[in-house]
């Protein structure tokens, strides 16, 4: 179908044609479906993210006016929602990473076993502060919180390709970080 049909399909639904809308839920839904995947990475977000951008197509369709393409007007939709969904996601995991620090280590743990945890998680976080802000998000996302590199892209609005060299360049200074922590170890140890 041509941009001409769906400019026709958007016309019917627009006046309330509810089989215009049928056939253009069939039409996409498919398609949507798979962007919203690409971007979130899990299936059964995917479906949901395509179902609500289609019923908020229909419910405000009185009030939505399309610059560009009913196809174009879709993808923006799902990459939007799909990022919105990755943002609330990256919330809840950083409330429940707060609230696990919060409540401490397993209290079968013997006090050395704590304070080396402690002294451990200490340094890790050292090191990630010594990053540019943007390679430490990046690399937070993807090592902390499994994100894959095109969610790391579409949340942030870079390339995947930034997102590949920011990784790049963190990990090589987190080496460095460790490697020169580890000489002045040895040193102060002679």
């Amino acid at each position: 179908m041509s941009s001409n049909t769906d400019e026709l399909i958007w016309e019917a639904i627009r006046q309330d044609h509810h089989r215009s809308f049928e056939i253009l839920f069939v039409k996409y839904y498919p398609e949507l479906r798979n962007l919203a995947y690409y971007y979130c990475g899990r299936y059964e977000d995917s479906e949901e993210i395509a179902a609500d951008v289609l019923q908020k197509l229909w419910e405000k369709r009185k009030e939505i006016n399309l610059q560009a393409t009913l196809r174009g007007y879709l993808m923006a939709s799902i990459r939007n929602a799909a990022i919105n969904l990755l943002r609330q996601k990256i919330q809840v995991i950083e409330e429940l990473t707060e609230n696990i620090s919060a409540t401490g280590h397993d209290e079968n743990e013997r006090p050395e076993q704590r304070l080396l945890l402690k002294d451990i998680e200490k340094e890790i976080l050292h090191a990630l502060d010594t990053l540019p802000d943007r390679q430490k998000d990046i690399f937070r996302l993807q090592r902390l919180h499994n994100y894959s590199i095109p969610q790391i892209a579409a949340l942030m609005s870079i390339t995947e390709g930034t997102v590949q060299t920011q990784l790049y360049k963190a990990v090589k200074k987190l080496k460095s970080y460790f490697y020169q922590r580890s000489k002045t170890r040895q040193t102060l140890s002679l």
